[in-house]
């Protein structure tokens, strides 16, 4: 290990993935090689489990990251999900009242996880980088791209779209969930953030007493030409309103302006959570 601008951990995945290469590569281009290879490696992965459509199952694909058992528990310390180092492999335990929805991705989280595991040295899952010197935030931010493009792999989802040949819509995005069975968080952040497949910015929002729009900020997923636009943490006026439609009709598509410019904004009710809509903000094609 001789980079001392990266992380402990992704130095490690570089030279794992990469080889001595990563040496004279730059962060921002070690982090794209490894997504590039990760990505192209699950996709195998999957593709050799003989899934070829959505939604991807992970249940086929525990064998080949040594998953020796999966427990569903009510509270694995208070997590959604953990990994397991054990002799061989691991187990993974995921909390037994989160729906499907939740329950797959922490599943394909943990699977990432196992990526900065060695067992060269026995049969133990082991860590070869100083897991006290790295950041525990940077290898969770892997562990979710990688669960990302096990359940939303890449080549196929470009190719659903193409599919679908229309604007980055609410009604899109429900039924991307739908079709590959993960939340409205991960289809967005997927499209938008991963793969820039698209420019908008994704929120959520809920009507509470007053019909007061509240936005959730974590929430919200900003697109390359979105990064300088700010949702308040209230919604008011044309937006608020338009928002406040959306509840009430279930779904609308029309043109808001924030300060001069003018967006269309697609917002759905979702369908089990009659108080949360998601919301995609994107331009007005001339």
């Amino acid at each position: 290990m001789q980079r001392s601008d990266l992380d402990p951990s992704e130095e490690w995945l570089a030279s794992v993935w990469l080889g001595d290469n990563y040496l004279a590569l730059s962060r921002p281009e070690i982090r794209a090689s490894l997504k590039l290879h990760i990505s192209r490696n699950l996709f195998e992965t999957i593709s050799s489990s003989g899934q070829f459509t959505p939604p991807f199952r992970i249940q086929p694909l525990l064998k080949h990251f040594r998953i020796q058992e999966l427990i569903e528990t009510f509270a694995p310390r208070g997590k959604s999900g953990m990994l397991i180092p054990t002799q061989g492999g691991f187990k993974i335990k995921v909390r037994k009242t989160d729906d499907i929805f939740r329950k797959r991705f922490t599943i394909a989280h943990e699977l990432g996880h196992t990526f900065f595991y060695d067992f060269d040295n026995g049969d133990m899952p082991f860590y070869r980088f100083s897991r006290a010197h790295s950041n525990p935030w940077l290898i969770e931010e892997y562990a979710n791209e990688i669960a990302a493009m096990l359940l939303l792999p890449e080549r196929q989802l470009v190719e659903q779209l193409s599919k679908m040949n229309g604007p980055c819509t609410a009604s899109t995005l429900l039924h991307l969930r739908d079709l590959y069975q993960v939340s409205f968080d991960v289809v967005g952040r997927r499209l938008i953030k991963d793969l820039g497949i698209w420019d908008c910015l994704m929120f959520k929002s809920t009507i509470g007493p007053g019909a007061q729009v509240s936005v959730n900020s974590v929430s919200i997923c900003k697109g390359t030409s979105f990064k300088k636009i700010r949702i308040p943490r209230t919604l008011n006026g044309e937006l608020g309103d338009a928002i406040r439609a959306a509840f009430k009709e279930g779904e609308i598509e029309r043109v808001v302006f924030m300060g001069r410019a003018g967006y269309r904004l697609s917002s759905i009710r979702v369908p089990e959570a009659k108080s949360t809509c998601v919301s995609i903000l994107s331009t007005i094609e001339h």
